[in-house]
């Protein structure tokens, strides 16, 4: 059921969007007398420009889309409420503090640890609370639940590492290491 409705939303504001876009007289006459393919190949200002990227919040309360209304070099990042109004840009400093839009949840969907910048996250999706896990000059990625639930398995350097989210404690669960194997020694 909430899948279908965030289609329909989708559907909703990419038309909305779309059709925001006003057509001057000359283009509306010019599109009225048919489509041909020299009209289609041409630039194509009359279809305005439409949303792509598109992503709920965590807490489903607002939908996120990068759209370039101004046509600008690059698209930009907006975002409307879930009922509906003016989209707005949103900030780089709100932009810095959002959740990925990717990573993993829990069973029950009320916490996703997700990587952003090389550091891995915890969100409490109920309480809108993240904590990050690590802070370090290395790259961490592909965060995962452990089957328990009660640790983050991430990736750092091709091993793998396990934190408890109870008590912060870090492990290194694996120990890969780049480099030739030495030769066996013999026994004199």
């Amino acid at each position: 059921m909430k899948l279908f409705s965030r289609a329909l939303i989708y559907s909703i504001i990419y038309a909305a969007l779309t059709l925001a876009v006003p057509a001057s007289a000359d283009e509306t006459s010019d599109l009225s007398s048919g489509l041909t393919v020299a009209k289609i190949m041409r630039d194509p200002k009359w279809m305005g420009s439409s949303p792509n990227g598109i992503f709920w919040s965590e807490d489903s309360k607002y939908i996120y889309f990068k759209w370039n209304p101004e046509n600008a070099d690059g698209d930009s990042l907006y975002v409307v409420p879930r009922g509906g109004g003016e989209p707005r840009k949103v900030t780089l400093e709100e932009r810095k503090e959002l959740p990925s839009d990717h990573g993993e949840y829990n069973k029950s969907f009320t916490k996703k640890a997700y990587a952003k910048d090389g550091d891995i996250y915890l969100l409490d999706i109920k309480r809108g609370k993240k904590a990050q896990i690590t802070i370090t000059l290395g790259k961490e990625s592909a965060p995962t639940f452990n089957l328990k639930e009660n640790k983050i398995i991430y990736e750092k350097e091709n091993n793998l590492f396990s934190w408890n989210i109870s008590s912060g404690e870090t492990v290194q669960l694996t120990d890969f290491r780049k480099g030739k194997k030495e030769p066996e020694r013999k026994s004199q």
